[in-house]
């Protein structure tokens, strides 16, 4: 995901503040902003440990930020479904972590299924079902579209003229002829 590393600093000394930018790992100073976006792309991850009883984390999950859309908070309930079953997991903590990679480190325990979370998973995958019927049928309807489209701009195929058909009756041997 790439992160914009453009900043803008005060000067002591009075004068128009300066944009500090970030050209690659190097920082540079200008005195106005430029109109492009300069950006430095960065794979921030999300890294999901389980706390066991004794206390040793286990990893759960891990993905790319963008899977998230944002880095669940301390209090969230974070859903999953697998080939064991559903699970529900409480968030206790959250560490940012900048070396080695940047991303955020999420430690979670296991709560139990309550009938809230039980409903609300229903409901989510209803919801999944429901709209995947819709996106389906708005599919269908833009391939009709599509070959209506297609039919009227290719040109017709092209039909025997009456000349060509033949009449069964015409094309009998005729008589001989007397000679």
């Amino acid at each position: 995901m790439p992160l914009s590393l453009t900043q803008r600093r005060p000067r002591r000394d009075g004068c128009e503040t300066p944009f500090v930018v970030c050209h690659g790992m190097k920082w540079q100073f200008q005195s106005t902003p430029r109109l492009e976006v300069l950006t430095l792309p960065i794979d921030v991850r999300i890294r999901t440990y389980v706390m066991n009883g004794n206390g040793d984390l286990e990893p759960l999950d891990d993905g790319p930020f963008e899977v998230y859309g944002t880095c669940p908070n301390v209090g969230d309930t974070v859903c999953i479904e697998r080939a064991n079953g559903r699970q529900a997991f409480s968030v206790v903590r959250r560490y940012y972590l900048n070396f080695r990679g940047w991303g955020w480190a999420v430690i979670v325990r296991e709560i139990e299924l309550a009938p809230q979370i039980v409903r609300v998973m229903d409901a989510w995958e209803e919801d999944v079902r429901f709209w995947g019927e819709v996106d389906r049928e708005e599919e269908r309807k833009e391939e009709a579209r599509r070959a209506a489209i297609a039919s009227h701009l290719l040109p017709p195929a092209k039909q025997p003229t009456k000349k060509a058909v033949r009449n069964p009756q015409r094309h009998t041997d005729p008589k001989p002829k007397p000679r």
